[in-house]
């Protein structure tokens, strides 16, 4: 992978994750914390902050 499109790639992972973050509170303050929507909202995060977490270690290792 070429390191310009890993980087635009990092980018496009770290705005996910800003957007979901803010879709999270935002669904958290509309219907509560035990929402299932918000629930739901929680474990996508989660699961974009894995892949930044997976891609880190990936980034470390190509460049490190």
């Amino acid at each position: 992978m070429h390191h310009t499109t890993l980087a635009q790639s990092r980018e496009d992972l770290l705005t996910a994750i800003a957007d979901k973050r803010q879709k999270l509170v935002d669904t958290g303050m509309t219907y509560g914390l035990n929402d299932e929507r918000t629930l739901r909202c929680s474990r996508q995060l989660d699961n974009l902050l894995n892949l930044k977490k997976h891609s880190d270690c990936q980034f470390f290792v190509l460049t490190g």
